[in-house]
């Protein structure tokens, strides 16, 4: 369990607290390279893309080498809305570390929705 949550519950013990551990910066960018299409729509680029994008060791690096070889220039916070909007949710579900993101956020909103 994530340390964040675990200090969090020690602190209100008095109740109950529904929390999701937040997303780690890598595995944002690792999310960003399963599907294709997105860099299809980016600008027309065939890329080749990692066969594990969770396995890069910095899939940061990765999404700039992918980018520069298509010569597509965005602004990271363009990148990033980009690729969120698009990202098939299919293809994250393939990716274990966002299954288990999305298990215990769903979790935690459940969690949330029983306690009213």
């Amino acid at each position: 369990m994530d340390p964040g949550i675990v200090a969090a519950r020690e602190l209100r013990k008095d109740r109950e607290i529904a929390a999701a551990a937040c997303i780690p910066v890598r595995e944002i960018e690792a999310w960003m390279l399963p599907d294709r299409e997105v860099f299809r729509a980016l600008g027309g680029a065939e890329v080749q893309l990692p066969r594990d994008p969770e396995r890069e060791i910095d899939p940061k690096l990765t999404l700039r080498r992918l980018l520069a070889e298509a010569r597509l220039r965005i602004p990271p916070e363009d990148l990033y809305r980009f690729f969120g909007e698009r990202v098939r949710l299919d293809v994250l579900a393939s990716l274990p570390a966002f299954c288990a993101f999305r298990d215990e956020l769903t979790a935690a909103l459940r969690g949330l929705a029983s306690s009213r």
